[in-house]
C-alpha cells in the first residue's frame, strides 16, 4: 500500500479536530474550566452536534514556519457531511482539493488525482475514529489516546487543547487547540502545533448548517 505523505496526515488530523467540539489560572487570558463546567460544555456540544447533518464554511489557513520566520496564507471552502464525508477545497494561492468519503481519500492537485485507501493504515484508522467522535460531539469518549484540557477566555469562547499520546501521531503533532464560539458551539479557530516547531492556524467563517443535500462534493471515483 502506498505510504501517505506526512503533510496529508497533518491535514486530515487537523480537519478532524477542526469540526469537534481545574478553576485555576492557566496562561495568558485563559482560565481552566472546572469539572462541572466541562460536563456542561461537553453535554451542550453533543446536543448541538446531534442536530448538525452538514457544515459548509469559508476558511483561511496561516502556515507559520518557525525556522524561516515566514507565514504562508491560503483560502478556500470547507465542507462536512455526517458522518464521515469531508472536503477541503483550496482556491488561493493555488487550487488543491482533498476529499474523504468513508474508507477512501482523494487528493486532486491541479488535476493530478490520487486515491488512497484508509482502512489498512493504523495511523489514519485512528484519525478516522477521531473524525467521527469530533463531529458527533463525542471527543470525551476517545479514552486514553489523547490528553484533553478545557479553558475559557474572557470573551466566553471555549478552547479545547488536545495532546496526542499515540507515538505515531505525536511524532508529527505536538498539540491542537480548538476555539468554540459560545453562541453556537461552532469552531472559529484551530491551531495546529507540529513537532517540527511549525504552526498552522485555521480560521472558519460564514458557517452554514444543514445546507448540503447531496453527496456531489464528496464523490470519489
Amino acid at each position: 500500500m502506498k505510504r501517505i505523505p506526512d503533510y496529508i496526515i497533518r491535514v486530515v488530523l487537523s480537519v478532524a479536530l477542526s469540526v469537534v467540539f481545574c478553576g485555576l489560572k492557566a496562561q495568558d487570558n485563559k482560565m481552566a474550566l472546572s469539572q462541572s463546567e466541562i460536563v456542561g460544555f461537553t453535554t451542550s456540544l453533543q446536543r448541538v452536534s446531534s442536530t448538525i447533518s452538514s457544515i459548509e464554511s469559508s476558511f483561511s489557513q496561516e502556515k507559520i514556519l518557525q525556522m524561516f520566520s515566514k507565514k504562508m496564507v491560503s483560502h478556500g471552502t470547507f465542507r462536512y457531511k455526517r458522518e464521515d464525508k469531508l472536503e477541503f477545497l483550496y482556491t488561493s494561492p493555488m487550487k488543491y482539493r482533498m476529499v474523504i468519503n468513508g474508507g477512501k481519500m482523494m487528493i486532486d492537485n491541479g488535476g493530478k488525482i490520487q486515491v488512497i485507501g484508509l482502512n489498512n493504515n493504523a495511523v489514519v484508522k485512528e484519525m478516522k475514529a477521531l473524525i467521527q467522535a469530533s463531529f458527533l460531539g463525542k471527543l470525551h469518549e476517545l479514552g486514553d489516546s489523547y490528553s484533553i484540557s478545557y479553558f475559557k477566555e474572557k470573551s466566553g469562547t471555549v478552547i479545547v487543547e488536545v495532546i496526542p499520546k499515540i507515538k505515531s501521531v505525536s511524532d508529527m503533532i505536538k498539540k491542537i487547540s480548538v476555539t468554540f464560539e459560545p453562541s453556537n458551539y461552532l469552531v472559529s479557530r484551530l491551531i495546529l502545533e507540529e513537532a517540527s516547531q511549525s504552526e498552522t492556524v485555521y480560521y472558519f467563517k460564514n458557517q452554514q448548517i444543514n445546507t448540503i443535500n447531496n453527496d456531489e462534493n464528496f464523490y470519489i471515483k
